[in-house]
């Protein structure tokens, strides 16, 4: 049982292509059909025994690095819920920054408040306790 090595020569570049036996009758059928001359090799045995095993090896080295990287990955996440649970406990006041969340309508009113060159709503409830009056001049 050998392994054929097609090579089809183009204008632009070349293509590879290889078959088994199996694929022997397909084969043909490319070659009964192509527009350009093909060549073709048989590989021996040996060969493809030697790339084969190469591969192989290859194989195993790929794993162990894939494996080596995603145990780096899960550090680095656990490095960072270190990090982030350490600044926590140095600086227990800067947890709740943000102590109030905005709805859609909230926002979309804002916007809107702000294209009119009004102040927010947030603003205007401050200015009210302040009880300062707002000329045109000051918006």
């Amino acid at each position: 049982m050998s392994n054929m090595l097609h090579t089809c020569l183009h204008h632009s570049g070349r293509s590879v292509t290889l078959v088994g036996e199996q694929e022997r009758k397909m084969l043909k059928e490319v070659v009964k059909h192509a527009k350009t001359p093909l060549k073709t090799r048989v590989i021996p045995q040996e060969v493809i025994g030697k790339y084969r095993d190469k591969i192989a090896k290859l194989e195993l080295d790929v794993k162990e690095i894939e494996w080596t990287e995603q145990e780096e990955k899960e550090m680095r996440a656990t490095e960072n819920q270190i990090n982030k649970a350490n600044n926590l406990l140095e600086n227990p006041g800067d947890q709740h920054k943000r102590d109030w969340f905005q709805t859609h309508k909230q926002r979309m009113q804002e916007q809107a408040d702000l294209r009119l060159g009004e102040f927010s709503l947030s603003k205007k409830r401050n200015m009210k306790k302040e009880k300062k009056v707002v000329t045109a001049e000051d918006r």
